[in-house]
């Protein structure tokens, strides 16, 4: 049976179907997903310092930008951190040190590498680069603040790092990007589509309607 295939695909994971389960009723809801972290919002809040970096320390002060430009296609779609000539980056800002060295010797995350291959098929890039610069951690204050879309005249940091070298303060990792990814990228969303079909279906099926339970 089909639908029975697509709900038990081993291909697709049990975090994966959760988290389209999550997307679906998001989705279905038009719920905004309102989050929050303080490891994310200090990202959003440093994400200029960490461009900063890469930019002196990956490419010598060219003064690169942040990209704003999103593309998409028929499978996926997403707007980079940065893309300087044939190049796409991204950038991640660790918590604290200890969070920074842990993606020493840390594997690299898979989401990540498949995230940096789609930037790199949508910019029409040869080369992505992954990276984590480590940057001045404000206060969970600021960071609240920050969330909440309050202007603050003066960020106060819990955590300043202006005694480490700048060399010291940038781990890069080059994603390669294989023939064979983007036809393996488009399989993967084309399971995670038919699932969510299958789930659709199951949830139509019973809402509004009564289940004799013996």
């Amino acid at each position: 049976d089909r639908l029975l295939g697509i709900r038990d695909n081993p291909e697709i994971l049990e975090g994966g179907k959760s988290l389209l389960k999550k997307y679906y009723s998001q989705k279905k809801g038009l719920d905004k997903g309102i989050f929050f972290s303080k490891e994310t919002q200090k990202g959003i809040m440093m994400e200029d310092a960490g461009i900063e970096l890469i930019d002196e320390i990956v490419f010598g002060s060219q003064g690169i930008r942040k990209n704003t430009e999103q593309k998409s296609n028929k499978f996926i779609k997403g707007t980079c951190d940065l893309k300087v000539d044939n190049i796409v980056i991204d950038n991640k800002c660790p918590w604290n040190m200890e969070t920074f060295l842990q993606k020493v010797l840390d594997t690299v995350d898979k989401k990540y590498i498949w995230q940096l291959k789609g930037y790199s098929i949508l910019f029409n890039c040869d080369k992505a680069l992954l990276c984590y610069t480590l940057v001045d951690t404000p206060n969970y204050a600021a960071l609240t603040a920050s969330f909440q879309g309050k202007s603050m005249e003066v960020i106060e940091y819990e955590a300043t790092y202006e005694h480490v070298e700048l060399q010291d303060r940038i781990i890069t990792y080059e994603i390669g990007l294989k023939e064979s990814d983007e036809k393996e990228i488009e399989a993967a969303v084309l399971r995670s589509r038919d699932f969510l079909e299958w789930y659709d279906g199951e949830v139509k099926k019973k809402l509004g309607n009564i289940f004799l339970i013996d």
